[in-house]
């Protein structure tokens, strides 16, 4: 679960320059010790204890730790295979608070996505899990009133291995933009499930597995090609 908005800020160095990775926190108090350069393999666990200490620091103030507004952790990544460019992870829109959770957490989430998905140079990837009613979904909506020419808004269908035999029809008229249209229209992508993280199933051989996933759908393989994948 996402408990804080994530920068990573990619930039592809030249030819001899060293691949370099930082994680840091992007308060204006000293780094915490387990912020710093590290290699490509650590940043991940390097996210993990950065969340737990911006959660910890909350709780020393007394406030709620089930959720970071103000500080983001952010990733600096410099690597010949990166592009120029900037990934803000953020978190799931969060309809009801459960236990342990504030209920302010439901505002505070839908305040922080509200800051980045109205700056006019953020293009909004709307993630849908697809086998959510995309009527339903938030995202989708919030998205409309922040960019309401849809010139900047790509609808991304995730999880289609979830979806219910018999449903592919409606998700494919959704992926089509028949269903919920938005200007720049929809693609489907199939990401690594938690098992799949947890065997450390990697990168390449997930997206290997994505397109043997596509190509072989009954359904889906039926359709144009370029609507399917992270490579395509």
């Amino acid at each position: 679960v996402t408990k804080c908005a994530t920068e990573v800020r990619m930039r592809c160095c030249k030819d001899g320059q060293p691949a370099t990775f930082k994680v840091s926190l992007s308060w204006s108090k000293p780094q915490p010790a387990e912020a710093g350069f590290c290699s490509r393999e650590e940043i991940g666990d390097k996210i993990t204890s950065l969340t737990e200490r911006l959660l910890a620091d909350r709780t020393t103030r007394g406030e709620s730790a089930s959720f970071e507004k103000e500080h983001a952790i952010v990733v600096e990544m410099q690597a010949l295979d990166v592009p120029d460019l900037t990934i803000i992870d953020l978190p799931g829109i969060v309809r009801t608070a459960v236990e342990g959770q504030n209920a302010s957490v439901i505002e505070d989430v839908r305040n922080l996505l509200n800051r980045y998905l109205q700056q006019d140079r953020t293009v909004i990837l709307a993630v849908v899990p697809c086998n959510v009613d995309i009527a339903t979904v938030d995202i989708i909506e919030m998205a409309r009133k922040a960019d309401p020419q849809g010139q900047r808004t790509i609808g991304v269908l995730t999880k289609p291995d979830l979806i219910d035999e018999g449903a592919e029809k409606d998700v494919v008229e959704t992926l089509k933009n028949a269903k919920k249209p938005l200007e720049l229209g929809y693609i489907m992508v199939k990401n690594r499930s938690p098992k799949q993280i947890e065997d450390g199933v990697s990168l390449s051989d997930a997206r290997r597995k994505e397109r043997e996933y596509f190509d072989s759908h009954p359904v889906f393989g039926k359709e144009d090609a370029a609507l399917f994948g992270v490579d395509r």
